[in-house]
């Protein structure tokens, strides 16, 4: 781009230099015989340059006029010294007069010097064929029609030049497309030129001005004949611009689905313009590629949702289907008749230049230079920007990974073009952004958003929300099926809905009897105030809910922390949104939402969370009869502790989290001394209480988070976490302590003591596996119980010795 510039301005001061010594050559010779009509030539050449017709150009970018007649009526009179001056003067105003724009001086001077060149090569060619000045030869036709033509390529040539050097076009097409029609003007004026020098010499000057009226004639028709192809051309600019902005539409509505409706595309197609003009394509490959990035994805709408916006790596099935969209996006593009190659480019965008890619396999230059453009293109804003699998990286690291899948990947030259061009890019950020940019237009980074781009973003993000609410969804109804813990599925629930409806706080509450309600999940700000919290039906807005049974939105949360008894000083929420979860005609609980800003929520921010709501209550109301059923299949009916079921499940996990953690854990296995003897004497009602009094002292004397297991008939398991050999110890004496201080009393009021035997293993030093630890704590345990016996025999044989001795003393006295 650089060069060419360079190029332009080296050739425009060419020009001028060229024109300038034309002129100045001109000027040393310059003779005035009939000064009179010189001035009078000079005034109409200067008054017929504002009678002009613009080029195709662009407006003030070229034009004729009719000043081409007197300047070649000029010199066919004066020769080239006159002639020029009066060319020059014209070309002055012509670039000066009737304009809307003030020309730079550098694009007058070329106009003039241009003109000076064309008219002294014209008469050059003039006399070169036998022409004289002052009066036609005998055959003027063929120096007449020379000279005109000299004067047309010279003039049309130099223009065309100038243009092509500064827009990077063909020079020979412009000239082609926009200079060639005009000849005819050029024919018909030298004619006219003829014909008004000899009716000038012939009859004199006032009858001379007979002549002008063909030549207004022509350039009526060439008035009429311009305003005509200006208006089709602008009626097919519109055309081409409605068909091009459809196209963008079609592709961001497309591209919305997405994840969020981001402006992809836009850069996408930004970055491969400019790809494609530093690379200097011809026109159509630009505007293949610049449709083709619009397009390159619409093969999308083949692909399933879930895919597209699955979080983790795609499996070989999922790839699959996924590198089907560049082939249909081709099948889609194909039935479209561009005027350019645009199908070809969307095939061929995922191909590699070591022939890995696909869908075809092609390797190097097989591939189209357009779609290894957006190959990169593409790459390069992937990279760059958030996706569900990961998030963006910076534009450094980016370029650092293009490179080093140069010749891999992607064309060596592209990368390097492409990392070169980059640091003067501005990526596009809004609608409408990019089309300005791409059509030259001046204003794009000044201009605001007018209402319609305002339109079409809003529509947009329409699209992309009825996207990610369809995902959600979908995500939720999944996790439903999956998870039997309430906590992972609603933790589940609660990320899929914080891209629906902002919250800061999201809780679930479930009725607990029949006029509670328990909040068995909350995650977020003040979500440790809640846990575990109770509402009675009707107080909070939760419990409002629950009893009418329909929504409520921005509702005060204050008086939900009120209701469950919570202090609320600190609280600064502000808006709640609440639903119920029906089954059938029941309410089990509700589903709660609550902001910091006041009024966050409206009525579709309630739709959505009512449909949440009722995917959520078949999930909530299976997952506890689940709970339910599992807590009744592994607790034990008479003590109310886990039952040997758990016991298996509950050292597996303590096992794997001793190991995770390298920590220990210890069990203790007890036994109730003499159960037999209190089930035969006292019954069994007495030995069943004789359990549950157990049972309640080992719920007492443990820990929140230690297991105690009735193990079977009259032994207990209790599962330490993290406890070693002396806390096991302690444990082991608090429990046997505890237990011997109850007395039973049975029906015929007597008192049974209790007392339990027990044992410790401690993992991993006493074994490593549920089977040794047990059987290590079951021999101790009867080496305690045997130990214990002999105590008490001991004691029994001390008592029964005192008492002989007290008999013997009382015979004595």
């Amino acid at each position: 781009m650089t060069h060419r510039l360079i190029g332009g301005q080296i050739y425009v001061y060419a020009v001028i230099a060229l024109g300038a010594v034309m002129m100045a050559s001109a000027l040393s010779s310059l003779q005035f015989p009939e000064p009179g009509l010189f001035a009078a030539l000079l005034v109409l050449s200067v008054l017929s340059s504002a009678l002009k017709v613009d080029m195709p150009l662009g407006a003030g970018g070229s034009c004729i006029s009719l000043s081409y007649v007197v300047d070649f009526t000029a010199l066919l009179l004066f020769g080239p010294g006159p002639a020029m001056l009066i060319a020059v003067t014209s070309g002055w105003s012509q670039c000066t007069m009737r304009m809307q724009e003030r020309n730079p001086v550098y694009k007058t001077l070329f106009s003039m010097a241009t003109l000076a060149v064309s008219v002294a090569a014209a008469g050059a060619t003039y006399t070169w064929l036998g022409g004289t000045y002052g009066t036609l030869p005998a055959a003027p036709l063929q120096p007449l029609m020379a000279a005109a033509m000299i004067y047309f390529l010279v003039n049309s040539l130099a223009v065309a030049g100038a243009f092509a050097l500064s827009s990077r076009r063909s020079a020979f097409r412009l000239w082609h497309d926009n200079f060639l029609w005009t000849v005819s003007s050029y024919v018909v004026g030298s004619i006219a030129a003829g014909i008004a020098v000899e009716v000038l010499r012939a009859a004199g000057q006032w009858q001379t001005l007979l002549a002008l009226i063909p030549l207004c004639l022509t350039y009526r028709t060439y008035r009429i004949y311009h305003r005509r192809i200006t208006d089709e051309q602008r009626r097919a600019a519109e055309w081409a611009q409605l068909h091009r902005d459809s196209t963008e539409v079609l592709a961001r509505a497309i591209q919305a689905k997405d994840e969020g409706g981001s402006c992809h595309v836009e850069r996408v197609q930004y970055y491969a313009a400019a790809l494609a003009r530093r690379l200097d394509l011809p026109d159509l490959d630009r505007q293949a590629v610049e449709i083709g990035a619009l397009l390159h994805d619409i093969g999308k709408l083949a692909v399933p949702e879930h895919i597209l916006s699955k979080p983790g790596p795609l499996t070989p099935d999922e790839r699959k289907k996924m590198q089907m969209h560049a082939q249909i996006g081709a099948q889609i593009v194909g039935a479209v008749p561009f005027p350019c190659p645009v199908a070809p480019l969307v095939h061929s965008h995922h191909e590699r230049w070591d022939g890995a890619g696909y869908p075809s396999g092609l390797r190097g230059e097989q591939i189209p230079i357009g779609a290894r453009i957006l190959s990169v293109a593409d790459c390069f804003d992937a990279l760059t920007s958030e996706r569900p699998y990961r998030p963006a990286v910076s534009t450094d690291a980016a370029i650092g990974i293009l490179k080093a899948e140069a010749g891999k990947a992607f064309d060596p030259a592209i990368v390097a073009r492409f990392a070169e061009l980059l640091p003067v890019l501005t990526p596009p950020r809004s609608d409408g952004f990019l089309r300005r940019r791409l059509s030259g237009d001046p204003a794009s980074h000044q201009r605001p958003f007018d209402t319609v781009e305002r339109s079409n973003a809003d529509a947009f993000a329409e699209i992309a929300s009825a996207n990610r609410e369809n995902y959600a969804l979908y995500e939720i109804a999944q996790s439903m099926g999956r998870s039997t813990s309430l906590t992972e599925m609603m933790t589940s629930v609660s990320a899929q809905l914080s891209t629906l409806v902002p919250f800061s706080l999201c809780a679930l509450f479930v009725r607990r009897g029949e006029e509670d309600l328990r909040c068995r999940f909350a995650t977020g700000l003040h979500a440790e105030l809640l846990e575990d919290a109770s509402l009675a039906e009707g107080n909070g807005l939760s419990g409002w809910v629950a009893r009418h049974r329909r929504p409520l939105v921005n509702g005060l949360p204050v008086a939900e922390f009120n209701g469950a008894g919570v202090l609320t000083a600190d609280i600064q929420l502000q808006s709640a949104l609440i639903c119920p979860l029906m089954v059938g005609d029941d309410v089990i609980g509700t589903i709660a939402v609550y902001h910091h800003g006041a009024e966050s929520y409206t009525d579709d921010h309630r739709r959505v969370l009512d449909q949440v709501a009722r995917q959520a209550a078949a999930g909530v109301h299976n997952t506890l009869l689940f709970e339910r059923t599992q807590e009744q299949a592994f607790k034990d009916a008479l003590t109310g502790l886990a039952n040997p079921r758990a016991l298996q499940f509950q050292v597996a996990r303590e096992l794997a989290r001793a190991r995770r953690t390298s920590s220990p854990f210890s069990l203790i296995l007890l036994d109730l001394d003499d159960f037999k003897v209190i089930n035969d004497e006292h019954g069994h009602l007495a030995g069943d209480r004789a359990l549950q009094e157990v049972a309640r002292v080992l719920q007492q004397t443990t820990r929140p988070y230690d297991t105690c297991i009735r193990y079977g008939g009259d032994e207990f398991v209790v599962l330490l976490s993290s406890s070693g050999a002396a806390e096991a110890e302690e444990q082991r004496r608090r429990v046997q302590e505890a237990v011997a201080m109850i007395s039973l009393h049975t029906e015929d009021g007597r008192e049974v003591p209790l007392r339990v035997s027990a044992g410790t293993s401690v993992f991993p030093e006493d074994g490593e596996t549920y089977e040794r630890l047990l059987a290590r704590a079951d021999r101790r345990m009867y080496r305690n119980k045997a130990e214990a016996k002999t105590t008490l025999s001991t004691r029994a044989g001390a008592r029964g010795q005192a008492e002989v001795a007290r008999a013997q003393l009382s015979l004595a006295q």
